[in-house]
């Protein structure tokens, strides 16, 4: 008996709501003549609450927000994206092409999201009336649960879980080559670019390319070898900075850059041509080798 008298109230529900949303979609094909700016009021950042608001979409229809908490923004809704699919009732286009209504839709609720963190983080509630203790103590429990439990990256083994790195960053690598995008998207020139402004953005001195020819033809002169034929790094920073770092108060290339630049460099080296390597022993490097003994 119980079990029949809940399913009769359910059905009633549903017939209640289907007949709300009827009069839902006849009242907004109404609302389209009367007041069709709202359309430019939905592009301007206006939500559907607002609008109904605004146009007191309650008080036109007769309705109440106590017995029909979401009829006026329905009624908005279905005005400005029509009834397409004649979903409770006759077809109609919307005052705004579906697409761009649903993409207006989409920035609407991404602001009203921003708006609501804002919020919360001026208001110091949830995560953000926690202290740093509270919240390192709420991570913990996550990651200390699953641990004990051996679930997710926890119950893998070291090497499952390598595997399963590599294995993801080579699928994602593959995309990226496959799409052009990112360093994939890059002309090698570009990736050298990109380097160079991270490096600079991090406060490090950038090699330039003058730079990197006079450190290589610098070390194929036998002045700058050991006796064992090795390269004499600690000579070879010394004048290097001298050269190109002459009003430097402390140096700016060690012997271990200068090492790091020569093993890393010998691909861009195939690509200077004489000419190049020409000028820079002109330009920086004579000197250098007749004041050196």
């Amino acid at each position: 008996m119980a079990r029949n008298k809940n399913n009769k109230e359910l059905v009633n529900i549903v017939i209640t709501e289907m007949v709300a949303a009827r009069h839902n979609v006849r009242d907004a094909r109404l609302l389209q003549t009367l007041v069709p700016e709202i359309a430019e009021d939905y592009r301007n950042g206006k939500t559907l609450m607002e609008i109904s608001d605004d146009y007191q979409v309650y008080e036109l229809f007769n309705l109440t927000p106590e017995e029909s908490p979401n009829a006026g923004r329905l009624i908005v809704y279905f005005a400005i994206v029509g009834n397409k699919y004649s979903i409770y009732g006759e077809t109609y286009a919307g005052l705004i092409p579906l697409d761009e209504a649903l993409e207006i839709g989409k920035q609407h609720r991404a602001v009203a999201s921003s708006k609501t963190g804002t919020r919360l983080v001026e208001e110091g509630r949830g995560l953000f009336g926690l202290d740093d203790i509270a919240k390192k103590t709420i991570a913990s429990r996550g990651g200390t649960s699953s641990r004990d439990k051996g679930v997710g990256i926890f119950g893998l083994s070291a090497t499952e879980r390598h595997n399963n790195a590599k294995r993801a960053g080579s699928i994602s690598g593959a995309k990226h080559k496959a799409n052009g995008v990112g360093v994939c998207g890059m002309t090698q020139k570009e990736r050298i670019a990109s380097g160079r402004k991270s490096a600079e953005s991090r406060g490090m001195t950038v090699y330039d390319d003058d730079e990197v020819i006079a450190a290589y033809l610098m070390f194929e002169n036998p002045k700058f070898l050991n006796p064992n034929g090795t390269r004499n790094l600690r000579l070879g920073a010394e004048y290097h900075n001298k050269i190109f770092f002459p009003d430097s108060p402390k140096p700016v290339r060690s012997n271990n850059d200068l090492n790091n630049l020569l093993n890393r460099k010998r691909e861009f080296m195939s690509g200077v041509t004489e000419k190049d390597k020409h000028r820079v022993q002109e330009t920086y490097l004579a000197n250098i080798f007749k004041m050196v003994g």
